[in-house]
């Protein structure tokens, strides 16, 4: 590989469900350079969009866990409160 392929990683975040008993990974992005991001959603996890808000439906114990987006270029998701069915 060329020196010039090699992309540099400049950081990742991973959601884990905020079920205390749970903490099922959710959802890992990854940043590189140049803006770009690569995501990976565990099997089975959705996100349900409901009345302006978002929630990822965690797929152990079926928690809500509702998220807020920030960012312009590369987007931080934050899990806000969760929700037990």
């Amino acid at each position: 590989m060329q020196q010039s392929e090699i992309i540099k990683n400049i950081g990742f975040q991973r959601l884990t469900c905020k079920n205390p008993g749970c903490n099922f990974l959710l959802k890992e992005i990854c940043f590189f350079e140049g803006w770009t991001q690569k995501t990976n959603v565990s099997e089975g996890v959705t996100c349900i969009k409901n009345n302006g808000s978002s929630y990822y439906l965690c797929p152990r114990c079926n928690a809500k866990n509702i998220v807020t987006k920030q960012g312009v270029k590369i987007i931080i998701e934050k899990i806000i409160s969760f929700e037990l069915a």
